[in-house]
């Protein structure tokens, strides 16, 4: 005995947005002539249909949330102040009392980021769902210890910028930054290990991730950004007080080349989690809610 198979759900035509309810799925849209199983197929996302839905999806979603905002937190308020002695390096503008103030300002608030993204890397961690926890892997682990020695490097960073311990330590204040930004920047490569994996597996849940994966800057990518905006960014004030003007003028042009590089990728990172958790909170529908196999006997039945 045949069947006719129809939408139940009030599915629209990817086209002009036309409702298909109550329409065969071997049709097409009566207003625009597309074929209702690729607006079907696309609605439903079928790659992701045969992946397990996370237990705790609206944990995952804030948790990605924080990790993201943390990140785009802490690498402005990173950037930012070493941009500007950068910058004033090279029309040789002497530090002023607020650029001082500023980085202690930046301090703090790259503390308050990295604490953010810690919180993020902790729930993301959580093994409490069998199935994410086997395609995870080891990610969660790369992300907690990675994700503490950049919040221990943040700290310190703040502390020292608090209460002036550069006297104390016996080290001056930039000497002091640049010590704790490559603690953070390790911290951060560290965990980047276990963000792609993370991002891997949540995104294969979310389409527009997965059209976009060609166009994705890497975490490796944004790791050799901080790197490199770290070390051109020291280079080009130290290389002045040796006679290096002309390649600390290189310097700085590289420094604020990769900090825009690194700014950019933070962005799209943060786009991409936020393409991932509303995937994780609003999903596609099952299948098995949308269609429904109609009786031939029964052309006049409804359906519900």
């Amino acid at each position: 005995m045949g069947g006719l198979v129809a939408v139940t759900h009030d599915l629209k035509c990817i086209r002009c947005a036309t409702s298909l309810r109550g329409a065969s799925v071997k049709g097409t849209c009566p207003e625009c002539a597309m074929p209702t199983m690729r607006s079907l197929a696309e609605t439903l996302d079928m790659p992701s249909q045969r992946l397990a839905r996370p237990a705790h999806p609206v944990r995952l979603a804030y948790a990605l949330q924080a990790m993201a905002l943390g990140t785009l937190v802490w690498t402005i308020a990173t950037i930012a102040p070493l941009s500007g002695r950068v910058a004033a390096a090279v029309v040789g503008a002497a530090p002023s009392d607020a650029i001082k103030l500023a980085d202690q300002w930046a301090a703090a608030i790259a503390f308050i980021g990295a604490l953010l993204v810690a919180v993020g890397f902790f729930q993301l961690a959580r093994r409490d769902d069998r199935v994410l926890a086997c395609e995870m892997g080891r990610a969660g682990r790369w992300m907690v210890f990675g994700g503490g020695m950049w919040v221990v490097g943040c700290a310190i960073h703040f502390v020292a910028f608090a209460f002036r311990l550069e006297a104390t330590v016996g080290m001056a204040a930039p000497g002091i930054s640049f010590a704790c930004l490559a603690v953070e920047i390790i911290g951060g490569s560290i965990a980047a290990i276990g963000v792609r994996r993370v991002l891997g597996v949540l995104g294969q849940r979310c389409r527009r991730y997965r059209v976009a994966a060609h166009a994705q800057q890497s975490t490796e990518a944004l790791a050799i950004a901080a790197a490199l905006f770290l070390v051109t960014a020291l280079a080009a004030r130290i290389l002045p007080s040796l006679g290096y003007e002309m390649l600390a003028l290189s310097a700085s042009v590289v420094a604020i080349t990769s900090a825009a590089v690194l700014t950019l990728g933070v962005l799209y990172l943060v786009a991409n989690c936020w393409w991932i958790a509303r995937a994780l909170v609003a999903p596609p529908p099952a299948l098995s809610t949308v269609v429904h196999v109609r009786r031939d006997e029964d052309p006049g039945e409804s359906i519900n």
